[in-house]
């Protein structure tokens, strides 16, 4: 994410606290590692939600897409192209 980037992840309002879905990493991190920033303007994101679940993904309030979840929670998410700036 660009700097000062949110980019979030939820199921939709079917969510309890056990089942929210995380964003674990994405792809590429061209700052230092584990900052959260990066010059791309579409993003790899992986991450683990509820099983089978359906998860929805937000740049702020507006949604993106959506990924489904495999029977381990994990899923991953390619972004559109991101404008450039801070998201």
């Amino acid at each position: 994410m660009r700097q000062g980037s949110t980019v979030a992840a939820d199921t939709g309002g079917t969510s309890t606290a056990t089942e929210t879905p995380v964003i674990a990493s994405f792809s590429t991190d061209s700052a230092a590692i584990g900052d959260g920033i990066t010059n791309d303007s579409a993003l790899s994101l992986a991450g683990t939600g509820a099983a089978n679940g359906a998860v929805r993904i937000y740049d702020g309030t507006k949604l993106l897409g959506s990924a489904q979840a495999n029977g381990s929670g994990a899923w991953t998410f390619a972004t559109p192209v991101l404008a450039d700036g801070t998201q």
